[in-house]
C-alpha cells in the first residue's frame, strides 16, 4: 500500500559571513519575499531554512465569510517559517520583503516611505526595530488622498516554536510601494510571521484576535468550499451525474453540463472539505421510471 501527501517546501540558504557583501535570498516559491542580511550581521556560516505558505485571495475572503470580526482584515502576506543553524545569531539588524496586497478600495499613501503613526493614544512616533511582542497599536500606512479617516494600517505578528498563540511584534517601521510590497527591520530572528493589512486596528474585535486570527487563517487554507451538482440527462433521465467541485469553478461546470444535454438544476449549498475527508452520497426515494 502506498500514500501521497503534500507538505510545504523548505528552501535552505547557505549563510556566509561578510563585511563587505550582504547576504540576500528570494524564495522561489515567490520571488517577492527577500531575506537580507546586510553585511557584518552574520559572523559565522550557517544555513538557513524557510518555508513559505502562501495565502490565497479565496481563503481570505471564505475566512472572512466565516468570521464576523474579520471584516476589518484587508489583506496578508504568506505565512514565513524561518529556521537558523543553532550557532548564529544576528549582529545587526535585517531587513525582511513580503508581499502584502494594498487596499483595492483605497488611494496609495502619499509618502509610504515614512515611519508611520499609532492608530491608538495620539500620533507618537514609533522608532526602533526591536521585535518584542507587545499589545499597543499598528503602524499608519498613509492617509488617504480624500482627507478622510480611511487608512489602512499594517502589523507584524510572530509565534514562537512551540506556542499555540501569535502575538504582535510592535516598534516596526514598514515601508512599502504601489505594487503592495512591504519591507521591514527586525533585530532579532522570527521564527515564524506574518504581516496583516486591516482597515481599523482600533476595533475592539481586531485587538482580541490579534493571536486567534493566523490560527483561523491556517484552519481557512486547508478547506475548500465546494458544491454538489447532481443532473440527469435530459434525453434519459435514468442517466445521471454528480460532480463536486470548487465553488469558484461552479459556473464553468455548468455550462459544461448543460453543453452535454444534462437538466438544468440548482448546485448543493456549502460543503467545507479538508484533505482526506470522504464524500458519502446515499440516494433514496420511490420514484421509478416505467
Amino acid at each position: 500500500s502506498y500514500v501521497v501527501v503534500s507538505r510545504l517546501k523548505v528552501e535552505s540558504f547557505n549563510l556566509q559571513k561578510s563585511r563587505t557583501k550582504p547576504n540576500v535570498f528570494r524564495s522561489s516559491v515567490d520571488q517577492r519575499i527577500e531575506l537580507n542580511f546586510p553585511p557584518g550581521a552574520i559572523k559565522t556560516v550557517g544555513v538557513l531554512d524557510v518555508q513559505v505558505q502562501p495565502v490565497d485571495s479565496v481563503s481570505l475572503s471564505a475566512l472572512k465569510s466565516r468570521c464576523s470580526d474579520c471584516d476589518t482584515l484587508i489583506s496578508t502576506s504568506p505565512m514565513v517559517t524561518l529556521s537558523l543553524s543553532p550557532v548564529l545569531r544576528l549582529h545587526k539588524p535585517m531587513e525582511i520583503t513580503v508581499p502584502c496586497p494594498l487596499n483595492p478600495a483605497g488611494n496609495w499613501a502619499r509618502d509610504p516611505t515614512r515611519p508611520g503613526t499609532a492608530g491608538l493614544g495620539g500620533s507618537r512616533k514609533l522608532v526602533g526595530s526591536s521585535p518584542r511582542p507587545g499589545s499597543a497599536p499598528a503602524i499608519r500606512t498613509g492617509a488617504m488622498d480624500d482627507g478622510k479617516h480611511g487608512d489602512d494600517f499594517l502589523h507584524l505578528l510572530s509565534q514562537s516554536e512551540g506556542e499555540d498563540g501569535w502575538s504582535e511584534v510592535m516598534g516596526v517601521k514598514f515601508r512599502q510601494n504601489k505594487k503592495g510590497i512591504v519591507t521591514f527591520e527586525i533585530s532579532e530572528l522570527l521564527e515564524r510571521f506574518i504581516v496583516l493589512r486591516t482597515a481599523d486596528p482600533a476595533a475592539e474585535q481586531f485587538q482580541s484576535l490579534t493571536e486567534t486570527l493566523p490560527r483561523m487563517l491556517e484552519t481557512s487554507l486547508t478547506l475548500t468550499d465546494v458544491r454538489l451538482i447532481l443532473r440527469t440527462k435530459t434525453s434519459d433521465p435514468e442517466r445521471a451525474v454528480v460532480r463536486c467541485v470548487p465553488a469558484r469553478d461552479v459556473r464553468e461546470a455548468q455550462m459544461q453540463l448543460d453543453a452535454a444535454g444534462y437538466e438544468e438544476t440548482e448546485p448543493s449549498k456549502e460543503v467545507l472539505l479538508q484533505d482526506g475527508d470522504q464524500l458519502v452520497l446515499k440516494f433514496s426515494g420511490n420514484v421509478t421510471r416505467d
